[in-house]
């Protein structure tokens, strides 16, 4: 849905504005939690296209009597070209809440939200996480890359397992061309 026809948006920010301001005006929305991806391939500022987004989302909630809160998870190092503590900074400048793993994004998106019938988020300490029996995962992870080759060498030179799927969008992405093989498709 995010990608046909049209740029990942890793690079392309347009969609996930509309959807961040479409969930932002939901008035049972408390926290959104949404990751800022840095790298070769990314955006080459992703906060600077999302910060003012977060803002205007957050000064509407106000505006409307409500709290919001936006966790950002920032996936990168410092050796990224999009200067991670710059990112992080950024966002932090609107009031976005800055976690730098997924488990920490999770798990405080999870504190914030609200109790049922509650509709006041609020910041509370970190749960301890319930013990996990990691027996469970018996065979070596590998992950599926579809797309970017990139992302595959880059597990590689890890000596991570990984897969890759050279994907690419319909008709080269381009739209007048997707809906003529979708009409061609439909009288088939």
């Amino acid at each position: 849905e995010f990608t046909v026809g049209r740029l990942h948006p890793m690079l392309d920010h347009t969609l996930r504005i509309q959807r961040l301001m479409q969930e932002a005006n939901d008035p049972e929305t408390a926290v959104i939690l949404l990751d800022v991806v840095l790298g070769y391939g990314a955006h080459p500022d992703p906060a600077g296209e999302l910060a003012p987004a977060i803002q205007k989302a957050r000064e509407r909630a106000v505006g409307a009597g409500r709290h919001l809160e936006v966790v950002a998870v920032v996936v990168g190092t410092d050796e990224d070209p999009q200067n991670m503590a710059g990112q992080i900074e950024t966002l932090e400048a609107v009031g976005a809440v800055v976690v730098t793993s997924n488990e920490d994004a999770a798990r405080l998106a999870g504190n914030l939200t609200p109790s049922v019938g509650d509709g006041k988020a609020r910041r509370t300490p970190a749960q301890p996480a319930a013990e996990v029996n990691l027996n469970i995962i018996k065979s070596p992870l590998v992950a599926i890359n579809v797309g970017l080759e990139s992302f595959t060498e880059s597990l590689q030179a890890q000596e991570a397992g990984v897969v890759h799927v050279n994907w690419r969008p319909p008709a080269g992405g381009n739209e007048r061309l997707m809906g003529i093989l979708e009409r061609m498709k439909s009288k088939g």
